[in-house]
């Protein structure tokens, strides 16, 4: 807005006082003094400020004469400018002392994510002089997380660009539109950080803003007021995704607790806040928080924190190692938990493999039973025929009453040996399942489900289980014809062939 005051100097007075100018996210004043008149105001006069406002936004203009009641000019109606110019004219004609105030006042509009500032100065003063809880709140309002916002640079022929992140990009209106600007930021990243940092942190007051450090990461080099305001944004919200808990007191004092290697308590007023010696907690919060789970990295950080962190004369100070310190204890933190890992998978890896030694133990528990009621049975009929061939009667039957009695006995017991090896079959086969669920329960917390699920494979008990029921049901069938085939020849050679 210099051309305008400077417009006025050349053309309308010898003496221009700046009242007012003070540049927002709403709305632009610029209130002068004119004083020492040169000539009557004209048409010209009121409508050439309009060629330095943008089309998106809406402009005012109230003139007072010598402090009294506002002369307002409706800009859309001419006519109306021209009967008002000329009441003004007749009072200021011929009156070296008269003060005339010319007031503009812009009202802004948010057309396609694009906010304009009119004088650099006046909106770089606007921010330096909030308080931190009142500079979020505007944020919060004027700034959309889901887009960035051009805050635009109006009427400067310099190619500038003062601040570029996802969210907001500072330039002129020349330079912006050769800067390529992502129109969607990475939303779901977005809520999965916040959404971590609740559930690791206490941000308490700042719970309510949506914002991540990267919001206010100048992507380029360009150093300006505007920039450090940012900047300080950047390093407390980042301190606020590590800190155990953090809280803004009286708008504008933030404090911070971390509990680490020791406890640290910290804090200052946002606009006394010097941070040139703790930029490393924005590096230390983007390592961290590149995890879905940042849990585990957040509890290493704060400890190492704990020992590097200083404040003297209520100066902050990390040292900037303190990052290469973190990853390097979190490189030895992760080889540990792999070679603990990798113990557990091995101990998962026995425990199957017991379970698979004891399928394969009741599977032969059973075929050793069949075998040894076997040899039990052929040890009784081959003692049968070799007694009768002892006998001092060579003509008595190997198969008579006595004998067959005793035959069904053998039989019997026979029946009951199944009958118990079934039952303690079946008693080893729901322990061996028991076992498997009880020890998959335990490392539940270990592994994940899916991993938990292919190192316990249900498929593999099942195979066990089939295998070794196939066995039985085998066995056990032969078992039985045996029974009733020995029962049978032991009938007809007792009660109808004579042998």
């Amino acid at each position: 807005m210099n051309r305008v005051i400077d417009y006025f100097k050349e053309e309308i007075a010898n003496k221009v006082e700046i009242i007012k100018m003070d540049d927002n996210f709403q709305s632009f004043t610029l209130s002068l003094n004119l004083l020492l008149l040169k000539r009557e105001f004209d048409f010209d006069d009121i409508y050439f400020i309009e060629e330095y406002i943008n089309k998106r936004d809406s402009i005012s203009l109230n003139i007072t004469i010598d402090g009294g009641d506002p002369f307002n000019l409706p800009l859309n109606n001419a006519d109306k400018v021209n009967e008002v110019l000329l009441s003004i004219n007749e009072l200021t004609f011929d009156d070296d002392e008269v003060i005339v105030n010319v007031k503009y006042e812009v009202k802004k509009n948010n057309y396609n994510n694009t906010i304009s500032i009119y004088d650099l100065n006046s909106f770089t003063s606007y921010i330096n002089k909030l308080k931190l809880e009142h500079l979020l709140n505007v944020m919060n309002e004027f700034l959309d997380p889901n887009h960035c916002t051009n805050l635009e640079i109006q009427n400067s022929l310099d190619k500038l660009v003062l601040f570029k992140s996802d969210l907001l990009l500072v330039a002129t209106q020349n330079a912006g539109d050769e800067i390529e600007i992502n129109d969607y930021p990475n939303s779901s990243f977005r809520m999965q950080t916040i959404k971590n940092r609740l559930a690791n942190t206490s941000p308490q007051t700042l719970a309510k803003y949506k914002f991540l450090p990267d919001d206010f990461h100048n992507e380029i080099s360009t150093a300006s007021i505007l920039g450090d305001v940012f900047a300080k944004l950047k390093i407390l919200l980042s301190i606020s995704f590590i800190a155990n808990s953090s809280e803004i007191t009286n708008h504008d004092h933030i404090s911070f607790n971390l509990f680490g290697h020791k406890f640290i308590k910290f804090g200052g007023d946002f606009s006394e806040l010097a941070i040139s010696d703790v930029h490393s907690f924005f590096d230390i919060y983007e390592w961290i928080y590149l995890e879905r789970d940042p849990h585990d990295k957040l509890e290493l950080a704060r400890n190492i924190i704990g020992r590097y962190f200083k404040t003297m004369n209520g100066n902050w100070h990390l040292a900037v190692d303190c990052i290469n310190a973190i990853q390097s204890a979190h490189a030895i933190y992760l080889k540990e938990n792999v070679e603990k890992y990798i113990e557990t998978k091995n101990k998962v890896a026995e425990v199957v493999t017991e379970i698979s030694v004891k399928s394969k133990e009741v599977n032969q528990f059973f075929i050793s039973s069949f075998k040894n009621n076997n040899l039990t049975l052929l040890t009784y009929f081959i003692s049968l025929f070799i007694f009768n061939s002892l006998s001092s009667n060579p003509d008595s039957k190997i198969f008579n009453t006595e004998k067959f009695i005793i035959t069904i006995g053998f039989l019997f017991i026979s029946s009951i040996y199944l009958t118990i090896t079934l039952k303690q079959y079946k008693n080893e086969i729901d322990s061996n399942e028991d076992y498997f669920f009880s020890m998959k329960k335990i490392y539940e917390d270990i592994f994940e489900p899916r991993e938990l699920n292919n190192l316990f494979s249900h498929t593999h008990l099942l195979d066990s289980k089939n295998f070794i029921r196939t066995t039985v049901k085998r066995y056990t069938r032969l078992w039985i014809i045996e029974i009733m085939v020995l029962l049978l020849i032991s009938t007809i050679l007792t009660f109808f062939i004579k042998i």
